[in-house]
């Protein structure tokens, strides 16, 4: 396998043959309107198959810092209620997903990280990706 990064574009090469690729998007992990089940069930799957892992865009919802107009707290997972919000979204998802680092290849910023990073100079995304020592992707378009 083979990757390379230039702005907001990362290139990965693969043989076809030899390996298995599992896309998700949009998992909103710290919103209570996440379905961590079935998130969960599809991570163990990529596992039992040995597939890799791609996350494509708002791993996390992350719209309730403090500065966002978009917060509603009324949507946020009770145990994220806390002052030190993005931080412990960024730890406590490192240590649910560690045990799938091995399997996930990529995750990319989407415009709920990208908010964040305007809104209050943290990178959610890229944080997380280099805890989990795999490629953080980049974001190309509107949102």
């Amino acid at each position: 396998m083979i990757s390379k990064q230039q702005g907001a574009v990362t290139q990965i090469t693969v043989d076809e043959s030899a390996i298995k690729l599992f896309f998700t998007s949009d998992v909103h992990f710290d919103s209570v309107y996440c379905d961590r089940k079935a998130f969960f069930h599809d991570m163990d799957e990529a596992v039992k198959q040995n597939a890799k892992v791609c996350i494509f865009g708002d791993l996390f919802d992350a719209m309730n810092g403090r500065f966002d107009p978009r917060r509603d707290m009324s949507i946020l997972r009770p145990e994220y209620k806390r002052a030190d919000y993005y931080d412990f979204i960024v730890n406590d998802t490192f240590e649910k997903l560690k045990k799938y680092k091995d399997n996930i290849l990529i995750i990319t910023a989407g415009n709920h990280e990208l908010s964040v990073l305007k809104n209050a100079n943290t990178y959610l995304s890229d944080r997380l990706s280099k805890m989990l020592g795999c490629l953080h992707g980049g974001y190309m378009g509107d949102g």
